[in-house]
């Protein structure tokens, strides 16, 4: 049996010999690790996160319905905050959520398996903002007493004011000032000018 300096020498090549081995190997087998996993991508800092167009082609809308999508999903991001949880719904951290629909859709998409339009209703205690009339388009539910800002909408929408009975919420203009006024819950309004409303305080 070897001993002493030989017998450390060959264990050291030995050693070399697989580390060798498993560098080569590690690279192929995190980029097919990768491949089998369509809805995660690389964010900036190296962390996987959810590829959320992925999931939208996956749940059958096309390529472009899906870059259209969270382009939309973007643009309300950088007005409203929040976070992106599904390929069309921002969770606006404990302020209520936000629903996108595609454009020229009158409900955002419901990715289930039953995929399709679904209309999202407003729940007790909020007060929800619409893009479009009667109810339709994107939509925002807010649920806390601050000021939420609208993503440029500039045309006529709607809004349920579902909150607790007797709650206003304020409309607010470009300069702070408040204009409108919802009046006391429980009430709606199915064809309501956004144009000059830049945010809402629901209560």
């Amino acid at each position: 049996m070897e001993s002493g300096p030989r017998l450390r020498v060959r264990l050291g090549a030995s050693l070399a010999f697989c580390l060798a081995i498993a560098a080569a190997v590690a690279p192929s087998a995190i980029a097919q690790d990768r491949a089998s996993t369509p809805f995660l991508s690389a964010a900036s800092d190296g962390a996987a996160r959810p590829s959320f167009t992925a999931q939208a082609e996956a749940a059958g809308l096309t390529a472009d319905q899906a870059r259209t999508l969270q382009g939309e999903v973007d643009r309300y991001l950088a007005t409203l905050g929040g976070t992106q949880v599904s390929p069309n719904k921002i969770d606006l951290n404990g302020r209520g959520a936000a629903f996108i629909s595609l454009p020229g859709e009158n409900h955002p998409r419901n990715f289930t398996p039953m995929l399709g339009t679904q209309s999202v209703a407003c729940p007790y205690g909020a007060f929800c903002a619409y893009s479009q009339e009667g109810m339709t388009g994107s939509q925002i539910n807010m649920t806390f007493c601050s000021s939420y800002a609208l993503p440029g909408w500039g045309e006529v929408g709607s809004w349920d004011n579902n909150q607790t009975p007797g709650t206003s919420a304020r409309m607010i203009d470009n300069n702070g000032r408040v204009i409108d006024s919802s009046g006391p819950a429980h009430n709606m309004n199915y064809h309501y000018d956004w144009s000059p409303v830049w945010w809402v305080d629901p209560c």
